[in-house]
């Protein structure tokens, strides 16, 4: 399981337009996942919004690793499933989670 930056994904949150405070989902356990918990974004429109976040994110996490932090958004992209919440959408991502 990968952790991410708290504050890494909420700068990349209010870059792609969606408020950190709603949309990030610390422990989110989509279909089967058994139990298991992940991040996950809550969105009006699943695909604009999660690839939105997935660009403000990109340029971000290169920055904070300049290693490894230019493959975070293909590997979230490659990780990403989406799923109806009725009211809503989520963009969740197996295998990511929250950190401090």
């Amino acid at each position: 399981m990968r952790t991410l930056d708290r504050q890494l994904l909420r700068d990349a949150c209010w870059d792609a337009g969606l408020e950190p405070e709603e949309a990030v989902m610390e422990d989110y356990s989509g279909r089967a996942m058994y139990g298991e918990t992940c991040l996950a974004i809550r969105c009006g429109h699943p695909a604009r919004d999660a690839v939105l976040f997935l660009l403000a994110l990109q340029p971000l996490a290169a920055e904070a690793d300049p290693d490894h932090g230019d493959l975070l958004a293909q590997d979230l992209a490659q990780a990403m499933r989406t799923d109806d919440l009725g009211r809503g959408s989520v963009a969740y991502f197996p295998g990511f989670r929250v950190g401090a």
